[in-house]
């Protein structure tokens, strides 16, 4: 007698609850990673009216597309739930690092989406609107780490310097505080993602230019401030630090924009740790005036770069190569008005990005 039975659930971090210290199962206290668990039970047997589970097979099918089968045992425990008998069983695995299970899957790849979207300027709204239905897309597609363009969220408003400064001041989002930022939260929580969203940070009297990186748990994992300005410099004020973060998929590094042009910049995020990097950009692009730049920074620091623009998505390997590269029309921002128009073209885009751990004698 058997049965077969699929459910979803969440890794918690927590140890096992057979009460036998010689058990030593745990649950790795990951970001949230999400799981499948199909099951099959076997040799289901009556005993005095009650049904025992002696022994199941488990099967996990990780969001990050790994999979591992274990045979568990069943410690069969009498209860009564609104006065109905049944039998229960306090699982007791051989051990286990879900740690190690969730890291790798199975071609040893992570799938990235660029969020190729027009600004809307100075309109929050409208923009994470706009994104919203986006990252949705790209996490049914498989995503585990989506990223928008730089400061996507207020339409890159810094470019418009028409726009009166306490105006443009009050578009700064507080992290973790802001409203929209604790709608990007719960929504990289709702689909179990890492997401890196670009944004005006407001910070008591500074605005930067800053994107944040938010785990699949909905909390922040960090964020990055750009540090070369150029014209925003009227308003804003430059980042000072190169920090990575690690991922279940190796430390990402994040730069934005005019980043890129500058050697120096990649190369202290590299020499920190970064296995890969993301820029959210939102300036020059295409095969004439970015690919190029993005290529040899690539090759300088021997390393994979993700880039995501209103107008392109682009990823360079680390000789130099271009891996994925697609233009989506030639402008970066739309009026109002010319949503949905012929203007309006946008696009979730994907890589499967090798996870690989660099040498930390690199570049």
């Amino acid at each position: 007698m058997g049965e077969v039975k699929s459910s979803v659930y969440t890794t918690q971090g927590k140890n096992c609850d057979c009460a036998k210290s010689n058990c030593r199962y745990r649950v790795e206290p990951l970001s949230a990673h999400t799981f499948t668990a199909r099951t099959e039970l076997e040799h289901v047997v009556e005993e005095s009216g009650f049904h025992r589970i002696k022994r199941f097979r488990l099967l996990l099918a990780f969001s990050t597309n790994s999979a591992i089968e274990m045979s568990m045992r069943f410690l069969p425990v009498q209860t009564r739930v609104f006065g109905l008998s049944a039998s229960l069983g306090l699982v007791c695995c051989w051990p286990i690092s879900f740690a190690a299970a969730a890291d790798l899957n199975s071609t040893g790849t992570v799938r990235v989406a660029g969020i190729i979207l027009k600004w809307i300027r100075a309109d929050k709204e409208a923009n994470f609107r706009r994104v919203d239905p986006m990252i949705r897309e790209a996490a049914t597609h498989g995503a585990r780490i989506v990223c928008t363009t730089e400061c996507f969220l207020d339409g890159y408003a810094i470019a418009d310097k028409s726009i009166p400064l306490d105006t443009y001041r009050a578009l700064g989002e507080p992290i973790p505080d802001g409203e929209y930022y604790r709608r990007l939260a719960a929504l990289a929580a709702e689909l179990k993602i890492h997401l890196i969203a670009g944004m005006t940070e407001a910070a008591g009297d500074a605005r930067y230019n800053t994107s944040v990186l938010i785990g699949p748990d909905g909390k922040l994992a960090g964020k990055y401030r750009k540090q070369k300005l150029e014209h925003e410099l009227v308003r804003n004020t430059p980042g000072n630090a190169s920090p990575v973060f690690e991922t279940p998929f190796g430390k990402v590094g994040i730069m934005i924009c005019a980043d890129r042009t500058e050697p120096s910049i990649v190369e202290r995020i590299c020499t920190c740790g970064a296995d890969f990097l993301i820029c959210p950009s939102g300036g020059m692009f295409g095969p004439q005036k970015n690919d190029p730049i993005v290529q040899q920074r690539s090759r300088e620091n021997k390393i994979h770069i993700v880039f995501v623009h209103p107008a392109e998505f682009l990823v360079t390997g680390p000789d130099g190569g271009i891996l994925s590269q697609a233009v989506l029309a030639d402008r970066l921002l739309i009026a109002p008005e010319q949503t949905g128009d012929t203007h309006d073209q946008n696009r979730v885009f994907y890589f499967d990005l090798p996870m690989v751990r660099r040498s930390v004698d690199h570049p």
